[in-house]
């Protein structure tokens, strides 16, 4: 048994061999971008040979990051080199509750993995008022027929109530007129 290591490193090999020693793996999954290609080829054949280990380099200019890390069930995933290219890979991690190890040259550690994925901070009305307006904008009449809410409840959720923010207010929601459409983040959200 093991997990599948999805590694952004390019020049740090020692904490790489240190996160084996660490983690039970299966597979070692590297990232690559244009810039990097080359050197992560050779890091990964050194890996497959040393390891014995399948591996793999899956190139983040051209595959979505997000549909990297879901192709994998049993991925957890390790920074070695810091760079602000992988802020984003932190950022999907903590929204698909992946779990994240970071090294930093002295110390490997595993981040806190939130106890909930991001898509569980709403609640099924949120979600389905997503839903409804990811394919087509709709009146807030429109869409009180597709989701049997009243209007005024649904004016509520969209532009908050007293001291509340409201969908349209954090921008999950898009008003142009009297339209209402999901944001591509809240298309993003019904996607995890």
């Amino acid at each position: 048994m093991g997990f599948t290591q999805i590694v952004s490193v390019q020049d740090s090999k020692e904490e790489l061999r240190k996160s084996l020693q660490r983690i039970s793996t299966k597979k070692i999954v590297f990232l690559a971008d244009k810039e990097n290609i080359e050197s992560v080829l050779r890091l990964r054949n050194e890996f497959a040979l040393a390891y014995s280990l399948p591996t793999e380099v899956r190139n983040t200019d051209e595959e979505d990051l997000k549909h990297i890390l879901q192709s994998y069930g049993d991925a957890v995933v390790h920074i070695a080199d810091h760079h602000h290219k992988n802020y984003d890979l932190v950022s999907h991690c903590h929204l698909l509750g992946l779990p994240l190890y970071i090294s930093n040259g002295e110390n490997f550690h595993q981040l806190p993995t939130p106890p909930h994925k991001f898509k569980d901070l709403f609640s099924q009305v949120q979600l389905s008022i997503f839903r409804s307006l990811s394919n087509e904008p709709l009146t807030l009449s429109q869409l009180a027929e597709k989701t049997g809410l009243m209007e005024m409840t649904l004016y509520h959720y969209m532009h908050g109530k007293d001291s509340s923010k409201g969908l349209v207010d954090l921008g999950l929601i898009i008003q142009k007129g009297d339209f209402y459409t999901a944001s591509e983040f809240a298309n993003e959200l019904l996607r995890l």
